[in-house]
């Protein structure tokens, strides 16, 4: 299939200025390292661009950035990350999200090597991750049991471990995945240094579920 007429899309140009921007500050913010992690903008119901694969952030190019079709799967540019199917899937299962961001930073990642959940102890993490973010199951990087382990584990949720691996984070817009990542490193480094003081209170479920339906339904879609 012939992508190449989306790339000079006003649509696909507008995208790739956010994602190149959101490279930027994912690397700033130290929310990945080196070539891993990786960023994804929906640019309509059937396509969107990704990072390509093995590239240093400040590398990529914008005329290389891949476009993806979903429906049938095949892409135009630079190869595309190893994760390609995994955002894939998140886009073909979840018609409301418009970007995915996944991260390796530090203390995400210590969740991720203990197979831990994060339990709602701040509001702004039951608001924009979820009640509680949970740990998938570990899947060999670019695999179909990668994709299918973590797409349970963000099952009415916007943030998910990946065991042994890193997380990810999905919003409406990049914006919005990125602060999911920033505030789901936020509260794991919260969870991991309040145990030194005392036990961390997570809110109940029934509290944390509504701060999620609000931001999710009234709240996001107001901004």
């Amino acid at each position: 299939m012939d992508l190449s007429y989306l790339n000079v899309k006003e649509e696909t140009i507008k995208a790739k200025n956010e994602l190149l921007s959101a490279c930027k500050t994912i690397v700033e913010k130290k929310l990945v390292y080196g070539t891993w992690g990786n960023i994804s903008i929906r640019i309509d119901d059937n396509h969107f661009i990704i990072t390509p694969s093995a590239k240093s952030y400040d590398k990529i190019q914008m005329d290389g950035i891949p476009i993806i079709s979903i429906n049938p799967f095949s892409y135009f540019g630079d190869k595309p990350s190893t994760e390609v199917q995994l955002h894939l899937n998140i886009y073909k299962n979840r018609s409301t999200t418009g970007a995915i961001i996944h991260t390796h930073s530090l203390y995400a990642s210590c969740f991720a090597a203990t197979h831990k959940t994060l339990p709602a102890i701040l509001d702004e993490i039951a608001q924009i991750c979820g009640p509680k973010v949970l740990c998938a199951k570990y899947g060999k990087p670019g695999t179909d049991e990668l994709v299918r382990f973590t797409l349970k584990a963000l099952e009415d949720r916007n943030a998910a471990f990946m065991a042994n691996h890193g997380s990810i984070t999905c919003g409406i817009n990049v914006d919005e995945a990125i602060l999911a990542s920033e505030i789901l490193e936020k509260g794991c480094k919260v969870y991991i240094k309040s145990r030194a003081i005392g036990r961390p209170k997570k809110l109940n479920h029934k509290e944390s579920a509504q701060l999620f339906d609000f931001y999710r339904d009234v709240y996001s879609k107001n901004k």
